[in-house]
């Protein structure tokens, strides 16, 4: 069912609240420091919270590290199992990069990964990529890019529980070793067992009866086994092996037809290996990745239903890309070349199975002083019937206290297979979305614990590609453009007392989004999105919360704004944690109170959502390098 409700989300073109700028945000796990810079090496902006507060969260995945721990908009659509997918700019999730060590692991089908099948214990960094830098890692992104890493093996061995009153169940461990001076290697393991049992209203039936939700069971099993070395004197290489599973049973409210027997298997192997060399005339990498995903959706109905459904889909990646990179004084230069070959196996395709081969170089050149940052990079893919060049440029003036910066940016979205391919939708004359966008403000030092920056962005993305009726059915199109223009702001404010320290952040963005008719008409589509976070430690002993506020204009398409809108959300989550330390080992117990299914685009699909889920987690960690 999580395959079935990114498809009905990527058909409607879901366009969310925008969260952009051009900072660099990036969560790391399991310690969950927080950190906002530039993605230059010259740092532009710096938060470091507390990093108790991501380990407060039961084992989480990075949809629900992303929605209380960023601002990137992410959606929802029910309890574990569904979908989750990350939004921003007036744009849908397929228009946000996912890359894990680089490379993109968004469904090459779909064109966008499920975040919440992504259990975040299997990742050290979480990084938020905007602006005009975005694009250079990869083709598209023009609503952002999620940069996951998991190449730091530590001697730090950890085993959390995660318990709350949906009866769901995680587990997950995680332990590294030395193999001698020069290599080491570290084994994740996570176990969740979902079962979502909770009560609900009928969301498109007012005044109905109180249903118990069942028959959503969700079960994931999720394996990371990763090497780091230095095998000669300059030479670093990495390597991971990821291997997950999963069954979802579809409740009968989720059901295609009338009262369901619906399932769904998902498997994924990926693989993910680099080499870089470090010389005296600058540095030489290359990586490569394999990622195979199979799905296999079962819909039997009742007898009296129409159909039944027995879908199989089988994806899989090559990527290889080179690189070159060297400094010298002021100037900062990176040389790449990719390689990106994929393909989908599905009976709805035509010939069951379509490939696709993307290549290209990439340049990025970057001057820095101690009052100026330039920095200009560009890509030039070339594939899919047109080849695009990609330039960005971004600036930055330093002060004393507050920062100016400005950055323009173009970028470019190619359909994805189902778009293309789809049997009898799809559209093999599909041109690329282009985009456009620049972004302009002021930032604030960190000065007396106070830190924060407004600017005013805006973009337009051209040729956008939408799913529209016809004579033969739904078929995907070149039709509506789509600007969204607004302005984004966060306060910051630190205090440290003794024995005590506070943390408060403030998140604002107001927005208007447009769309184009094929009558030269607009929709407008104002958002907001206000978003307060507080975090208190006395001791060992920490609190925090989150408030969010969200106004409509989500979701919706070009024939009908109505279809798929969503009300005002106002939403709450809160944090209790205690830590007890001594020697090498550290033990937490914490409580949370959160939403679940943030989200409840009810219009869309009938989701039933339990509204809140109450959780226990307990951590324990130590550290066995002082022990070899």
């Amino acid at each position: 069912m999580r395959i079935l409700l990114v498809i009905i989300s990527s058909l409607l073109g879901s366009f969310a609240v925008a969260q952009y700028d051009t900072l660099r945000t990036h969560i790391e796990l399991p310690d969950a420091e927080v950190a906002i810079e530039a993605v230059c090496p010259d740092p532009f902006l710096k938060e470091v919270p507390d990093s108790l507060l991501m380990q407060l969260l039961p084992p989480a995945s990075v949809g629900d590290i992303l929605a209380l721990g960023s601002t990137m908009n992410v959606r929802t659509y029910g309890p574990a199992g569904t979908a989750v997918t990350a939004n921003g700019r007036g744009l849908s999730g397929d228009h946000v990069n996912v890359l894990w060590n680089g490379i993109p692991i968004q469904s090459p089908s779909l064109g966008l990964a499920d975040l919440g099948a992504l259990p975040a214990s299997l990742f050290d960094q979480i990084t938020i990529l905007r602006g005009a830098r975005s694009g250079f890692v990869n083709s598209g992104g023009a609503a952002g890019t999620l940069w996951l890493d998991s190449r730091e093996p530590t001697e730090q061995q950890s085993l959390r529980i995660g318990y709350d009153d949906l009866l769901n169940l995680s587990v997950n461990g995680k332990a590294g070793i030395a193999l001698g001076e020069k290599w080491h290697c570290s084994t994740t393991a996570q176990v969740d067992r979902f079962r979502n049992e909770f009560a609900f209203n009928d969301p498109l039936l007012a005044g109905t009866p109180e249903l118990n939700q069942r028959h959503n069971n969700y079960n994931r099993s999720s394996l990371m086994q990763q090497f780091t070395g230095s095998p000669a004197a300059g030479l670093t290489a990495d390597a991971a092996i990821w291997v997950q599973q999963s069954y979802l049973h579809i409740p009968e409210i989720l059901g295609s037809y009338g009262q369901s027997f619906a399932t769904q298997r998902d498997s994924a192997l990926r693989v993910n290996a680099g080499l870089k060399y470090e010389s005296v005339i600058g540095t030489f990498s290359v990586r490569a990745a394999f990622f195979e995903e199979g799905q296999h959706y079962r819909d039997r109905p009742s007898q009296d239903a129409p159909l039944s459904i027995d879908s199989r889909i089988r994806t899989s990646r090559h990527y290889y890309r080179l690189g070159y990179a060297r400094s010298k004084g002021q100037v900062h230069l990176r040389l790449g070349y990719d390689i990106h070959r994929e393909s989908a196996h599905i009976s709805a395709y035509s010939g069951g199975q379509q490939t696709r081969l993307l290549h290209g170089p990439q340049a990025s050149l970057t001057w820095s002083s101690f009052r100026y940052l330039i920095d200009a990079s560009g890509r030039y893919d070339i594939g899919a019937g047109e080849a695009l060049p990609v330039v960005n440029l971004r600036m930055e003036r330093r002060g004393r206290i507050l920062r100016f910066f400005a950055a323009i940016k173009n970028t470019f979205r190619y359909a994805d297979l189902n778009e293309l391919y789809w049997q009898p939708g799809g559209n093999p004359d599909l041109m690329p979305e282009r985009g456009y966008s620049a972004e302009t403000g002021l930032a604030l030092y960190d000065r007396k614990g106070l830190s924060g920056h407004i600017m005013i962005y805006g973009q337009r993305m051209r040729r956008l590609i939408s799913w529209e009726p016809g004579e033969q059915g739904w078929r995907a199109q070149n039709r509506s453009d789509v600007e969204a223009a607004g302005v984004e702001g966060l306060l910051r404010h630190r205090m440290e007392l003794r024995n005590h320290s506070i943390d408060q952040n403030l998140r604002a963005n107001i927005q208007v989004n447009s769309l184009d008719a094929d009558l030269l008409t607009k929709a407008f589509y104002p958002a907001v999105q206000l978003r307060y976070g507080l975090q208190y430690r006395v001791g060992a002993l920490t609190l925090g919360g989150v408030v969010r506020f969200v106004s409509n204009a989500f979701t919706y398409t070009r024939l009908n704004a109505d279809f798929g809108h969503q009300d005002a959300l106002l939403l709450a989550d809160a944090f209790a944690g205690y830590r007890m330390e001594w020697l090498d080992h550290s033990l937490l117990l914490s409580l949370a109170v959160r939403n679940a299914g943030d989200v409840m685009d009810f219009r869309v699909a009938r989701t039933a959502a339990p509204g809140r889920v109450i959780s226990l987690n307990l951590q324990w960690t130590w550290n066995t390098s002082n022990n070899r």
